[in-house]
């Protein structure tokens, strides 16, 4: 009978020790756990700063290309100006250079 107490009683003392090392894996799992979610809620927090970034980058590149188009617009523009400029100015030097002619002309 004596041996059957004993037997029992080292048998509820290592229960009793796997309990507790369950409670201490529990609390183990339960810290990693707040953890991952602290580091969830951190990363959702991230994401959601790219995403503004990405928007106002995607916004800026996209008035960047605007910009960027209408330069081009007036440069294509000055340069037909200067095209006309360039062909008035050699026009109006030919017609100096005949009159010129013509006035040399008569003062000889």
């Amino acid at each position: 009978m004596k041996s059957k107490i004993v037997a029992f009683e080292l048998e509820a003392r290592g229960k009793e020790a796997q309990i507790r090392n369950l409670n201490e894996q529990l609390k183990a799992l339960r810290a990693n756990l707040d953890s991952a979610q602290n580091e969830v809620r951190i990363l959702r927090d991230r994401e959601g700063q790219w995403d503004k970034s990405k928007i106002q980058l995607e916004s800026k590149i996209r008035d960047d290309d605007g910009e960027a188009q209408r330069i081009k617009v007036l440069m294509s523009t000055f340069e037909n100006e200067k095209q006309v400029c360039i062909i008035t100015i050699a026009c109006r030097c030919s017609y100096f250079r005949r009159e010129i002619l013509r006035i040399a002309y008569w003062l000889t």
